[in-house]
């Protein structure tokens, strides 16, 4: 039976460091677009879920393809684990295998979430992370639902590093971040 394959896109409404980030516009097009887009080009992904507490947020995923889990308020604070978030999608969607991509590291490609996905189902893994020179970037993890359930986490057990370069390990959390990834596209 084939492996389902789920994508979960966290992206909540609220940010205090760079309020409305994941709506904010990066070469024409709202943030989200690029982690959603990349996650339609791949070949492995089954589905492409946004899960989110703000309606613009939902509107925008929609109209770029994703499908939009509503994620309670209580679930979308400042305090509020991303784990927590996908165990509520994984309540709603049943997956064998886990890709949360954070719609902060826009510049990763279709190829690096192949690429990664094929380590774990090559390797016998725990997590699979992606990491630039400075450590993990934010931009791709993968791990399967019953190990995320036993150790509430994608930092335990054996754990297989996909490497990026720096270049396009942008994780976007204030304007200098932004800034880094429109100097990216400008390219």
């Amino acid at each position: 039976m084939p492996k389902v394959i789920l994508a979960i896109i966290p992206a909540r409404g609220g940010s205090k460091r760079l309020p409305k980030k994941n709506v904010r516009i990066l070469r024409g097009k709202p943030l989200i677009f690029y982690t959603i887009d990349t996650a339609n080009k791949s070949k492995y992904l089954d589905r492409v879920i946004v899960s989110t507490d703000d309606k613009k947020i939902a509107e925008i995923s929609a109209k770029y393809g994703a499908e939009v889990i509503e994620r309670p308020k209580k679930l979308a604070r400042d305090d509020s684990p991303i784990i927590d978030a996908i165990f509520h999608v994984l309540n709603k969607i049943e997956a064998d295998i886990v890709v949360l991509l954070q719609p902060t590291s826009p510049l990763r490609t279709a190829k690096d979430i192949d690429e990664a996905i094929n380590l774990f189902i090559d390797n016998k893994c725990d997590s699979v992370i992606s990491c630039s020179v400075d450590g993990p970037n934010g931009a791709i993890y993968i791990s399967t639902p019953e190990i995320l359930k036993k150790n509430k986490t994608f930092y335990a057990g054996k754990i297989l590093i996909y490497p990026m370069p720096t270049e396009r390990s942008v994780d976007i959390d204030t304007k200098r971040d932004f800034q880094k990834a429109f100097e990216f596209y400008r390219r």
